[in-house]
């Protein structure tokens, strides 16, 4: 059980790290001055990717807390 949440910490911080990239590494609105209409589309995926790896360590962090409470 011990073991079960060092692991599950070990992927939240990992996940932590990944956002932290994540969001340092957004579509910058002077990458699309040739094409304009591409900046929002490009802005909502990345949006789309951060919140995917959001919702998968917060499901982690549920996880671990069930596992303590077993």
């Amino acid at each position: 059980q011990d073991r079960l949440v060092e692991d599950a910490q070990t992927a939240y911080s990992a996940l932590n790290a990944a956002l932290e990239t994540l969001c340092a590494m957004r579509p910058h609105q002077r990458d699309y001055y040739v094409s304009p209409d591409t900046w929002a589309p490009a802005s909502e995926e990345h949006a789309a990717r951060i919140e995917t790896v959001v919702q998968v360590r917060d499901e982690i962090a549920h996880w671990a807390v069930d596992v303590q409470n077993l």
